[in-house]
C-alpha cells in the first residue's frame, strides 16, 4: 500500500517502546509532505501534525491547519474503510453511520465519521505504516538469503552468496520452472507474498 488518493508515507522510523512499536514518519499528499505521525509506544494513539505552510510560526495558524489536514485526511480514511475488508469490519455499520447504544452487557460499536473517526484514521495510517515497515523487513531479509515461493505457494530460504548467484538460478530454472524468485519481484509485491496483512495490499 504505497499510496491512496495521494496520501503515502515515508521516512518511517521504528525502536521498541514500553508499550509496544515506537515510530515517527513523514505524511505526503501528492509528493508534498504535509505532516507526520508519531506514536510513543507507550499504548496511547497515534499523534498527528499537519499544515500547508511549515514555515509559519502562528500558533493559531498551525491549529487550524492541522485540524484541517487531520479532517481531510479523515475523509480519506473513511473512503478506505469502505474500500477494504479487514479486522475492522466488525466494528463498523455498512453505511459508515453511528452504531445504537448498545443494550447492557453489549460491547460498543466504534463507528467511523463520529465517534470513532480518528480510530478510522489510525486504521488508515497504521495499515500504511504496517506495509512500510514490511517492506524494509523484506529488503533486509532479501539482501541476506534468496527466496523462492513454488506454485503451491510453499517458500523456501537459501543463505545468498553472491559468488553462487548464476548456479542457484539455474538450479531454480531446471528443477522447478514455474517458481517465482522473490528478490526479483518489486518490494512492494515480494512483501505481499511473504506477509498477509489486512488492508496492507
Amino acid at each position: 500500500m504505497d499510496d491512496y488518493k495521494g496520501y503515502a508515507i515515508k521516512g518511517l522510523k521504528t525502536c521498541n517502546g514500553t508499550d509496544g512499536e515506537a515510530f515517527s514518519a513523514n505524511i505526503y499528499l501528492h509528493g508534498k509532505k504535509v505532516g507526520e505521525v508519531t506514536q510513543g509506544g507507550h499504548g496511547g494513539p497515534n499523534d498527528y501534525c499537519f499544515w500547508t505552510t511549515a514555515t509559519n510560526e502562528d500558533p493559531k495558524l498551525l491549529g487550524e491547519q492541522n485540524r484541517a489536514g487531520v479532517a481531510a485526511a479523515e475523509e480519506v480514511a473513511l473512503q478506505w474503510v469502505k474500500d477494504n475488508s479487514g479486522w475492522w469490519d466488525e466494528f463498523i455499520t455498512p453505511d459508515l453511520q453511528f452504531a445504537p447504544k448498545p443494550k447492557a452487557g453489549e460491547p460498543w460499536k466504534f463507528v467511523a465519521g463520529k465517534y470513532a473517526s480518528g480510530e478510522v484514521l489510525d486504521w488508515f495510517l497504521g495499515a500504511m505504516i504496517e506495509a512500510k515497515s514490511l517492506e524494509k523487513d523484506t529488503k533486509s531479509l532479501l539482501r541476506r538469503k534468496w527466496v523462492v515461493r513454488f506454485a503451491d505457494g510453499r517458500m523456501l530460504e537459501w543463505k545468498r552468496v553472491a559468488t553462487q548467484e548464476n548456479g542457484f538460478r539455474a538450479h531454480a530454472a531446471m528443477k522447478h520452472p514455474t517458481a517465482v524468485i522473490l528478490n526479483d519481484l518489486p518490494t512492494a509485491e515480494a512483501a505481499g507474498y511473504l506477509f498477509a496483512t489486512e488492508g496492507v495490499a
